[in-house]
């Protein structure tokens, strides 16, 4: 429904336009990523871990993306591709980390990493 809404394409309203596009890539995310884990563990007896780190690094994608919507809004000036690219990579990375730890490793040092990293994000 965000992407059908149209603003005017007014110089005083291009923020609330990038920031309407944010929100429904946020929203988006949401869905795919619950309609991924419903779809899977339905159909496959999938493991508790990798459900918990799908939704660990769907919530932090969407933290980015609300608040990058929210940045457009009140500072405008302070949001760049280069800022939020970093921190996309950030995120990209711990997904990284954690993926290869849940393969190549035991639960144990699994669930001591996961909880490290939950807290930070």
């Amino acid at each position: 429904m965000l992407f059908s809404i149209r603003i005017p394409s007014d110089e005083n309203m291009k923020r609330y336009n990038i920031a309407r596009r944010a929100l429904a890539l946020a929203y988006l995310i949401v869905g795919i990523f619950n309609c991924y884990k419903t779809i899977i563990s339905s159909i496959y007896s999938i493991d508790l871990n990798l459900i918990r780190t799908l939704t660990l690094v769907s919530a932090s994608y969407q933290a980015l993306l609300f608040t990058f919507a929210l940045l457009m809004l009140i500072q405008p000036a302070y949001v760049s591709v280069r800022r939020v690219s970093y921190q996309f990579g950030i995120i990209s990375f711990v997904l990284a980390i954690l993926l290869v730890l849940l393969h190549n490793v035991s639960s144990v040092i699994y669930n001591y990493f996961y909880g490290i990293l939950y807290s930070i994000i």
